[in-house]
């Protein structure tokens, strides 16, 4: 990866030659690209996170049915190892939506899994907070 622009767009070289890819099946907010578009909450942590899980790393690229989006960039699955698809481990850390467009939804599953492991981690924390609210007390 040679550049992180957002939570769900890099830049990566292929073969000496750049390429934009856009993550297949999630969204995540936007940030302040210029002046017109302002960035929206949680979109610099987005961002930050996306570049500890693949800034100047190698990671491979899966294509699901569409090549590119309306802007050009390549829509892809990205992975930085056998286990670690970065789109669902966005989702399950609670810095990305999901958002399936098909016809591209082959991991649309695991998206929805991921989603329901954030929502159970938000809710055991929640407990955790109240059990050592209340203990305090």
């Amino acid at each position: 990866v040679h550049y992180v622009y957002d939570g769900d767009t890099i830049r990566v070289v292929i073969d000496n030659k750049e390429y934009d890819v856009r993550y297949i099946g999630i969204n995540t907010p936007e940030i302040d690209h210029s002046p017109d578009s302002p960035s929206e909450y949680y979109g610099y942590e987005a961002k930050e996170y996306n570049k500890q899980l693949v800034d100047k790393k190698y990671v491979y690229l899966a294509k699901d049915v569409s090549e590119t989006d309306k802007y050009g960039r390549l829509l892809r699955y990205v992975w930085t190892d056998t286990y670690n698809m970065i789109n669902a481990v966005l989702v399950r850390d609670g810095y990305a939506n999901v958002m399936t467009i098909p016809p591209d939804v082959k991991y649309s599953d695991r998206f929805l899994e991921a989603l329901a492991i954030y929502k159970v981690d938000k809710q055991v924390q929640i407990l955790i907070l109240i059990f050592i609210a209340i203990n305090l007390l």
